[in-house]
């Protein structure tokens, strides 16, 4: 014998309205993801990366002067938000995370920062890598442990030491053309000493004028 199925008036009122709230969220969703998925998680789901030498540094942000695909520095800027969760990651270092991982970074560094965005256009950092890429400068500068160049569209001029280790490079095996104001690439690392940091060179490129003349057609 079939048994016929029936339900309370209140049943069917309680399945009526969780049926209109899920075609309401379906609608929403459609129609504008980012906004619910803050609501629902609190975050949005933007993935944000940059790369960049930092201009300036404290405990809570990081100013970044961001690099071009070709490595080169841009006339951008971005300020990228620390917190206590931020991880930092040097070569040969362990990684620390908060405010301890802070002694990773210092001015003129070069970093690869992971984070997310926020509603109103902020980033903060997840990961925070130290990386170093050529740096690219006229020498203003040159003894036997110190190079000193001026680098573009930097107000600062770069330090970098000079140690028996460092590999350099000349056109030709023309040494004449090591000297001031010739333009150079210089490979470097990070080294401290005590509570200071400082860049050292591991390899110094003296560019050719062909070399020059390809490095200022790159956009």
């Amino acid at each position: 014998m079939k048994q016929k199925f029936s339900m309370s008036r209140r049943t069917a009122g309680w399945l009526m309205a969780l049926l209109v709230a899920f075609v309401v969220v379906h609608y929403a969703y459609q129609k504008a993801p980012g906004p619910l998925t803050r609501a629902v998680t609190g975050q949005p789901a933007i993935q944000v990366a940059l790369r960049g030498e930092i201009t300036n540094l404290n405990a809570n942000t990081v100013a970044l002067t961001l690099e071009d695909p070709h490595g080169d520095l841009t006339t951008l800027s971005r300020i990228v938000q620390l917190t206590d969760h931020t991880q930092y990651v040097m070569p040969g270092e362990p990684p620390l995370t908060g405010t301890s991982g802070l002694k990773y970074l210092q001015k003129g560094y070069r970093v690869f920062v992971k984070g997310r965005g926020t509603a109103d256009n902020q980033v903060i950092a997840q990961v925070i890598h130290v990386s170093f890429p050529p740096i690219n400068g006229t020498i203003s500068a040159l003894s036997p442990s110190l190079l000193t160049l001026k680098v573009p569209n930097q107000p600062q001029l770069a330090n970098i030491a000079l140690t028996s280790h460092t590999a350099i490079y000349v056109p030709e095996g023309n040494w004449s053309k090591l000297q001031v104001g010739a333009p150079v690439r210089v490979w470097v690392i990070p080294t401290t000493n005590g509570n200071t940091s400082s860049l050292t060179a591991l390899s110094v490129m003296v560019l050719s004028a062909a070399q020059t003349s390809a490095s200022s057609l790159k956009p």
